[in-house]
């Protein structure tokens, strides 16, 4: 399935740019208000932000081999009832 994967790996390069233009943002932010509050304000946003990112952009390529392995796993049990039968 061609197009799943395609998507897959799409869904898993804009997970994996948004991490990072997260991160850059709060870092750039930080380096501009040099400020103890903007610290306490925007860091566990960002941690959740950057988990949520990152679990995306690690977990999309596991449910793509998982798909994968599925697919060749029920393309042979479907294929097994032929091979038993095919010569009666």
């Amino acid at each position: 399935m061609p197009w799943i994967d395609s998507l897959l790996v799409t869904a898993a390069t804009v997970a994996g740019l948004l991490l990072v233009l997260v991160n850059v943002v709060f870092f750039a932010g930080l380096a501009m208000a040099q400020n103890r509050r903007y610290v306490e304000r925007w860091t566990k946003p960002l941690v959740v932000a950057s988990a949520v990112l990152l679990l995306a952009a690690v977990g999309v390529p596991v449910v793509g081999v998982a798909l994968s392995a599925t697919g060749r796993v029920v393309s042979t049990l479907a294929s097994a009832p032929a091979a038993f039968f095919a010569g009666k």
